[in-house]
């Protein structure tokens, strides 16, 4: 028998030819696909690209029987004693798993189009299959005259190879970043045309090895079924099926190559976990709600009115104000609407909505710089920008308009959209335009955005939805005390109105004021609730007529001295729910009707140990820049850092003795790896939670300590009010004022203080 190149040869052949015909001149014409074609030519291991084939076949509707498990056993026989010739198999066959990889993890494609691509390349497995078992065959079958020779391996078996690699690095479009934003229907065409071509050249070149190995290896192919011919047709099928699926391959791979540029532009982009839990509590405080109400939404008066359905429904309105007295539920009310956006919508073409509630005294959360930058990241990571290439070529245009220049590529020039607040809305606007739903922008405690006027934040915002269709629209909540129409009608309106300034406002701006007599309903409803639980332990529950009274009563004393304040009603109902000596009664009526005087008499009603703990306490979170741990609040209060900072178990004893104790050993290195267990640390969480319980809010997942808004409010009011005002605050229980160059806090409280 006459010498011949081995499979290895024709392999090694093949990939000197990939390399001068296609890799060349590719690199030649644009060096940045110099990684890729390394990438392909070093290869993969099997492995890897079953445990591919096993996830994507998990992925399918019919788990058992799929083109990427069959793909899956058809190289697991490569690995197994299925097929005992698979040792033949050269080395370089790992540029095949590599090309057959990149193929069925194309972009962003659908299971779908996935399953078929996993069809093909069980084809492109099975015709390497072949060669490895023709391989095989050559070294084990003795020479015999009256056999039809089999002699392939000189050009023909080295031209089939080419022609795997060949198709596998070409039906994986390598897009340069030029022409990912302008991909039509003419380069989908010559896609699809060059890659029958390929498979055509590619199945030709197959057929013919195989009507020669039919001939040759008749008898030991029926004997071992080993039915080549058989599975030609299959294979040529196959192979045909993915020319057929082009373009969904060319649409997957300009996907993804947009999805990682708006990926690199949005990590640049400042979305606070802080506003996450933040947004969280809030939504979790109106589930609750609304579990208690059987169902119903709250402030419901909201969508009744005027203003709300003509900003929701009419193409002219664009701009919702929602303003009013503090505490009256403009935050619920932004949260209501929130919940009815998303319930009265069309499924079909579900809305986006960005939204950021501001929180006053949390650094992260208390910025307009942080808000834009936290609505744009939320419109980038929304399911219907990706959903939409079109949108998704507008929003890479907007935040880099130099992605896919010649020369820059993908990097681009510096990301202009972040130069300023401005520039980022701009963004907001195009990319919001640009997706085919309605986008709704939320922004809610405009007045706890301790820079918006810096930063002209409202004519920002007001800009997102001028001179434009129904694509964006914007609704705002704030206090009345910042008289937010009138910055509506700040400097970039060139005008201040002096009379009704509603009247002034541009026809696509509504306002809706929250009174008492509009949050009647709701502010009703809360006390029946909270109330009923107060009267619950003091009323025998067969005493209907009796509760129901009593609760009517009371409900109606609290409701008059709230006047819509939610805040205060709270406050109230947890005044009369302390242990006190008191009768109910009493104690209804000399209800205080200040927030300041409630939170007194709570502090009042401590021991003169609590008292000194809580006013430190509070001093510490109130003042923070941002928010502050238990850990650092005992710190403090325990005057470790006057001590050097030494917050070992020295309480424990001394030093020497706690460090030859395995016991106090055991427990240093616990406290270390979990701080929050350390007693102390528990011991203060205890009073925070029993002692302070009208003051703070202690989440135990991040340790953080806050207290509400209008605790606050009542320690930070400033004292540039007159001395008679601030003789007033002294009396009511707080002042603070310089003296020596210091800042002193000054706290009322009872004799029994010292």
């Amino acid at each position: 028998m006459s010498s011949r190149k081995t499979l290895s040869r024709c392999f090694e052949i093949a990939q000197k030819r990939f390399k001068d015909e296609i890799a060349k001149p590719l690199l030649t014409k644009d060096p940045k696909h110099r990684e890729a074609i390394e990438r392909f030519l070093f290869g993969m291991e099997i492995a890897a690209l079953e445990k591919t084939c096993k996830d994507l076949s998990n992925k399918a509707e019919d788990k058992a029987n799929n083109s990427a498990a069959k793909l899956w056993t058809t190289l697991d026989q490569f690995r197994g004693a299925a097929d005992v010739f698979m040792e033949f198999a050269p080395e370089s066959i790992s540029i095949v798993w590599f090309g057959i990889s990149s193929l069925i993890t194309v972009g962003n494609a659908r299971v779908q189009t996935k399953l078929l691509i996993c069809g093909t390349c069980d084809s492109i497995a099975n015709i390497v299959g072949d060669c490895v078992r023709w391989e095989a065959r050559m070294h084990l079958s003795q020479s015999s005259e009256t056999l039809p020779q089999f002699d392939v391996w000189e050009s023909e078996m080295p031209n089939l190879i080419f022609s795997i690699l060949d198709f596998l690095w070409s039906a994986r479009p390598h897009l340069d970043d030029s022409r990912i934003k302008r991909i039509g229907s003419s380069i989908k065409d010559l896609f699809t045309k060059e890659l029958q071509q390929k498979v055509d050249s590619l199945l030709e070149q197959y057929a013919d090895i195989v009507k020669l190995a039919q001939a040759h290896f008749e008898e030991s192919v029926f004997q071992e079924s080993l039915k080549t011919g058989l599975k030609l047709d299959q294979i040529l099928s196959d192979m045909r099926k993915y020319v057929s699926i082009g373009a969904d391959i060319i649409d997957a791979i300009q996907k993804d190559s947009l999805e990682v540029e708006l990926n690199r532009q949005q990590s640049k982009l400042t979305h606070p976990v802080a506003y996450k839990d933040h947004f969280n509590a809030l939504n979790d405080r109106v589930d609750r709600i609304i579990r208690d109400r059987g169902g119903r939404l709250i402030t419901g008066w909201l969508f009744g009115e005027d203003a709300y359905t003509d900003w929701k429904s009419k193409v002219e309105t664009h701009f919702l104000c929602i303003k009013g007295p503090r505490g009256h539920g403009k935050s619920a009310a932004m949260m209501s609407a929130h919940r009815e956006i998303i319930s009265a919508t069309d499924s079909t073409l579900p809305p986006v909505i960005c939204h950021f509630f501001f929180k006053k005294g949390d650094q992260d959360m208390q910025n307009a710089r942080t808000c834009v930058e936290s609505v744009l990241y939320q419109l980038l990571s929304s399911n219907e920008l990706h959903s939409s290439i079109p949108a998704l070529i507008s929003a890479v245009e907007a935040l880099n308009p130099s992605f896919g220049t010649s020369g820059l590529g993908g990097g681009g020039t510096a990301a202009s959209f972040m130069t300023n607040i401005t520039s980022i809305c701009a963004a907001i606007r195009k990319i919001g335009e640009a997706i085919p739903n309605r986008l709704y922008i939320m922004i809610d405690a405009l007045d706890e955005c301790h820079d918006r006027q810096e930063y002209d934040l409202l004519q920002e915002l007001e800009e997102l939805v001028k001179n434009q269709t129904d694509g964006i629209k914007v609704i705002i909540s704030a206090r009345d005390s910042i008289d937010i129409v009138n910055e509506l009608l700040g400097p970039k309106n060139g005008q201040r109105s002096t009379g009704d300034a509603i009247d002034s406002l541009p026809t696509y701006i509504k306002v809706i004021e929250i009174t008492s007599e509009k949050n009647s309903r709701d502010l009703e409803d809360y006390l029946k609730h909270d109330v009923s639980s107060l009267l619950r332990r003091r009323i025998d529950p067969q005493l209907t007529d009796y509760f129901d009274l009593e609760l009517s009563r009371i409900v109606k004393i609290i409701k008059e001295k709230a006047k819509g304040d939610f805040t205060l009603a709270r406050m109230i109902i947890a005044n009369l729910q302390q242990p006190s000596k008191e009768s109910l009664e009493k104690k209804v009526q000399r209800l205080p009707a200040a927030i300041g005087a409630i939170y007194m008499s709570s502090i009042e009603a401590l021991s003169p140990d609590e008292q000194e703990f809580i006013v430190s306490a509070l001093k510490w979170v109130v003042w923070s820049v941002s928010g502050i741990t238990v850990i650092e609040i005992s710190d403090h209060y325990r005057e470790l850092y006057q001590r050097g900072g030494d917050t070992d178990l020295s309480h424990y004893g001394e030093t020497e003795q706690v460090d030859q104790n395995p016991i106090f050993s055991k427990i240093r290195q616990l406290i270390k790896k979990y701080p929050y267990q350390d007693p102390e640390i528990k011991d203060i969480i205890y009073h925070l939670e029993n002692a302070g319980r009208d003051f703070f809010k202690f989440d135990r997942n991040t340790g953080i300590v806050g207290v509400d808004i209008s605790i606050r409010e009542w320690i930070q009011e400033d004292t540039k009010l007159s001395k008679a005002v601030s003789a007033t605050q002294e009396a009511r229980g707080f002042n603070r004022y310089r003296e020596g160059g210091n800042t002193v806090f000054k706290f009322t409280l009872t004799r029994m203080f010292h």
